[in-house]
């Protein structure tokens, strides 16, 4: 399976013959969509023009309630706690909301686990550090936010990969709206020093293999 970072939360997956992306936002692709997960819909995550452009004839797009009432395209609309499958790859929603903060209210984004090519994936989508993405087992790939002010920062990100103890983990959500590399650079420092995971600061564009 490859992956690829763009900015903020924007990931791009290819694997079973399948392009998927998450929350693509500053997205230049000429890769068309199998499926689209969006989080939530705050502009750097539901880019409605770039979602169309990635979007061709056999295109899903998933999102919790608020994306559909603000996408103007059909979704299929999901709620926490629930899976569904999509051509073979199984997606399951889970809960993203603030604990600390007040940007992201229970109920309002969600974040995915999906199972992809026999790994899984989580997408933390923004959150802080919640009950349920500290209970996550058998994870492969954690992608989580690290910019602080309206998600955690990077000390909370990587004390959650201590609890959850993925094989790899990536920080997000940097070096656009808030956040910095200085921040992915730190997570990485810290995670590598304290656990045994592997984390991976990727560069915007840059295509990995899992």
């Amino acid at each position: 399976m490859d992956v690829t970072w763009f900015s903020q939360s924007a990931f791009l997956f290819e694997g079973e013959g399948k392009t998927i992306y998450i929350d693509p936002y500053k997205v230049v692709s000429k890769r068309k969509a199998d499926l689209i997960l969006v989080t939530h819909s705050h502009y750097d995550h539901m880019d409605p023009q770039t979602i169309a452009a990635l979007s061709g004839s056999k295109t899903t797009v998933v999102g919790p309630r608020d994306v559909q009432n603000n996408l103007k395209q059909e979704i299929v609309s999901v709620e926490p706690s629930t899976e569904h499958v999509f051509d073979d790859v199984v997606v399951c929603v889970v809960e993203a909301y603030n604990i600390h903060r007040t940007a992201h209210p229970r109920g309002f984004g969600v974040g995915y686990v999906m199972e992809l090519e026999g790994k899984r994936i989580y997408h933390a989508g923004d959150t802080d550090v919640t009950p349920k993405m500290l209970s996550l087992k058998d994870i492969d790939l954690a992608l989580l936010p690290v910019g602080g002010c309206f998600t955690m920062d990077w000390r909370e990100a990587s004390q959650a990969v201590k609890s959850f103890k993925p094989e790899f983990a990536a920080p997000m959500h940097y070096g656009s709206v808030v956040g910095s590399k200085k921040d992915a650079k730190a997570f990485k420092r810290q995670v590598e020093s304290e656990t045994a995971t592997r984390a991976i600061v990727f560069e915007s564009g840059e295509k990995i293999s899992l």
